[in-house]
């Protein structure tokens, strides 16, 4: 008579596991899900700040006031 409880015992554990895998499997992807999307927002946003040349430094240099020119 007590075997069959360690064997529902050992059962349980072993379903408890698998649903335990099955869960964390289940948040990973939805965690690479959402890093992927916000890869492409920023590769999205990138291409619209270089688009509008603001990676690029002004033609004019703007001379500092406070140095001597001498």
């Amino acid at each position: 008579p007590a075997a069959p409880p360690a064997t529902s015992s050992l059962e349980d554990l072993v379903k408890q596991l698998v649903a335990n895998s099955t869960q964390y499997q289940q948040r990973t992807d939805a965690s690479i899900q959402n890093l992927t999307t916000q890869m492409g927002q920023m590769a999205n946003a990138i291409g619209q700040l270089q688009a509008q040349g603001s990676g690029n430094l002004p033609a004019q240099s703007v001379p500092n006031p406070n140095v001597n020119p001498n």
